[in-house]
């Protein structure tokens, strides 16, 4: 997962950073530990309740969901992203997947 080239987040149910790559570090300009334990709307700024309803809904029937975001910097500055979002098991459990793509 670190030598991924797309910067890949790993996320619980509550939608908090669990695990995360270096390249993700490098686009969002925070350090690994700053980023674990964050949740989306940390760097999402656009996700609302609404938004990750439909997510999850998608989720849920199998699909994968795409779409096009803008993610905030540690500085605060804003950059467009491609994110694709998609379910997979560790150790049983069903988790979340984005890997924005710039």
């Amino acid at each position: 997962m670190d030598h991924a080239t797309d910067a890949l987040f790993v996320q619980d149910e509550q939608g908090r950073v669990v695990e995360v790559n270096r390249q993700a570090c490098e686009r969002l300009r925070y350090t690994r530990e700053e980023l674990i334990g964050v949740t989306r709307t940390s760097f999402d700024p656009g996700v609302d309740a609404a938004f990750i309803q439909r997510i999850d809904a998608r989720l849920d029937a199998g699909e994968i969901s795409a779409f096009e975001i803008s993610h905030r910097r540690k500085d605060g500055t804003m950059f467009l992203v491609e994110v694709r979002v998609r379910p997979f098991w560790i150790v049983g459990q069903i988790t979340q997947l984005p890997s924005p793509l710039v």
